[in-house]
């Protein structure tokens, strides 16, 4: 377990002035108000007192930060198998660009790294994330199953969880509402007419917790309209040990027949339609597809996908924003924003006029 590292809370603290003062002292920054000599002294005093040192690569106690920030994504299969990825986010490349957008303005460096999340060898050692030369961290898809970002968080380093917070303790973080945006995007499809929704999501691990905020606002929107919840249509199979055509063929075979499909996984959308097709049912004409997670080939499909999307360059702006401020000390109270979805519609589901809030 990593040591708890001294913050710029604790050294105002022990000086006795806000955490504002304290960050602009040791990194040598314009103060708005000035301090007297022997206010700073205090905080310099504090800092040595305190040994305040983000990290051992600090570039001093001036500096006090090393102007590097890291991103954490999940290995979520063994590097051994042939359709391995290191990270599981088709829009990976978006993310990252929001936030090196961001970091690159501030003079910030991106570190990358992988930690792993499956059960597929357990005698793997998890792979552990070396906290002592970043001076935050963006922890990406939190999974209460593997909770290696209760390191982070005891650790002290700031963190920002990009998806939302399976802790107790309150941490900084950005994402969608996952469970009220299901819950809408199902409601529309009820309100359409549609009473059978098939939910495959094709897991790879064991679910995080966007995918189970998802989850309950599916059941939630049955609810909402009195309809049972058929939880044989919510496939939630892992496809290691489950082949997705298995998984396709059993929500298919459903009697009564699903007027709606609903794919949790944007990377599995474009051989889910194949299947559907091979199986001779028309889209949309007799079933419906909405892909949660847009990707720009859904409009070269036959039919073109619609999928919710979600705008992964603002996310990832939003959250390096927010873990600047965080390393700065600018921000003491835990932070959530939230960013909404937006509905794609292209030809494999028409349901604009029937969600509440078109986007």
């Amino acid at each position: 377990m990593a040591r708890r590292r001294t913050t710029l809370k604790d050294v105002a603290r022990e000086a006795g002035v806000t955490i504002s003062t304290v960050s602009r002292v040791l990194n040598n920054k314009t103060l708005t108000v000035p301090v007297t000599d022997s206010t700073k002294e205090r905080v310099f005093e504090a800092a040595r007192t305190l040994h305040y040192m983000p990290n051992r690569l600090a570039r001093g106690l001036a500096a006090a930060t090393t102007q590097v920030a890291g991103m954490s994504f999940p290995m979520t299969s063994p590097l051994n198998r042939a359709d391995h990825r290191d990270v599981t986010f088709l829009n990976l490349g978006m993310l990252i660009s929001g936030v090196q957008n961001v970091f690159q303005a501030s003079g910030y460096e991106l570190h990358i790294f992988n930690r792993l999340e499956h059960d597929l060898n357990p005698d793997a050692p998890p792979r552990r994330m070396s906290l002592d030369f970043i001076d935050g961290l963006i922890y990406v898809e939190p999974n209460p199953k593997y909770p290696y970002f209760e390191e982070v968080v005891k650790a002290g380093l700031p963190c920002v969880l990009l998806g939302e917070n399976p802790m107790e303790h309150p941490v900084h973080s950005v994402c969608a509402d996952d469970f009220e945006e299901m819950r809408q995007l199902v409601s529309a499809l009820i309100r359409k007419g549609h009473r059978r929704i098939g939910y495959l999501l094709a897991l790879l691990n064991e679910p995080p917790m966007d995918v189970l905020k998802r989850m309950e606002g599916y059941c939630a929107a049955h609810r909402d309209a009195e309809i049972d919840v058929d939880y044989e249509l919510i496939r939630r199979e892992h496809v290691a040990d489950v082949p997705l055509r298995d998984s396709v063929t059993a929500l298919l075979s459903r009697e009564p027949s699903i007027t709606a499909l609903l794919i949790g996984r944007t990377e599995v959308a474009v051989d889910v339609l194949g299947m559907v097709q091979e199986a001779g049912i028309r889209v949309p004409e007799d079933l419906e597809i909405v892909v949660v997670g847009d990707d720009r080939f859904f409009s070269a499909t036959q039919p073109s996908l619609s999928a919710m999307r979600f705008d992964y360059l603002r996310i990832g702006a939003e959250a390096a924003h927010l873990l600047l401020n965080a390393v700065r000390g600018e921000v003491d109270e835990a932070t959530s924003i939230s960013v909404p979805w937006g509905f794609m519609e292209r030809e494999s589901c028409r349901l604009k006029e029937f969600l509440r809030t078109p986007s």
